[in-house]
């Protein structure tokens, strides 16, 4: 490992835990028939050792576990659908992420308790159009993101300052225009 504060090739490398291990698992599957639809799957699954441990904040005996990998979902899935028919290309995926519980305990001389992270399910509809006008040819996308308002966290353990961020809120509608010439 390379010590943190050191430069090589010109980048600075830091470190802000101990060296920690992980090790997981990713299934991707694929259907793929345009004249059907096209559908995938992905699941993840992850998990590291306790290579990260700290002590408490007043620095007894007392260890906050594998820190890190307790704000890391240990199991994401997406999954999704397609189809193209007249121009127009309808998609549909959900999205889940299992929650997690922080390391829990007191993180600072405040005695701030990280907050679990709790999981959530989105699901996203895409239509899009596609057409010529001449040599230009254009894609016209229509989305909606999160249909469910689903609240969806994201771990923060890089500044450590918060345990988690919204990762996106509320139900978002979002056109977009693509031109090529």
């Amino acid at each position: 490992p390379v010590p943190t504060g050191t430069t090589v090739g010109g980048r600075r490398y830091y470190q802000n835990a101990a060296e920690f291990k992980a090790k997981g698992l990713e299934l991707e599957m694929k259907y793929q028939n345009p004249k059907l639809f096209n559908a995938f799957l992905n699941l993840d699954y992850i998990s590291g050792d306790k290579g990260d441990e700290i002590l408490d904040v007043v620095g007894t005996a007392r260890v906050l576990e594998g820190y890190n990998y307790k704000m890391v979902p240990k199991f994401s899935a997406s999954g999704g659908v397609n189809k193209t028919l007249w121009g127009f290309t309808g998609a549909f995926i959900v999205n889940y992420q299992a929650g997690n519980d922080g390391p829990r305990g007191p993180v600072d001389s405040t005695g701030k308790v990280w907050e679990t992270i709790p999981s959530w399910t989105s699901i996203d509809v895409t239509l899009s159009y596609a057409h010529t006008w001449g040599p230009v040819s254009f894609r016209h996308t229509g989305a909606i993101k999160n249909v469910g308002d689903q609240e969806r966290w994201s771990p923060e353990a890089t500044r450590r300052n918060a345990n988690r961020v919204p990762f996106m809120e509320g139900t978002k509608a979002i056109y977009s225009l693509a031109v090529k010439f």
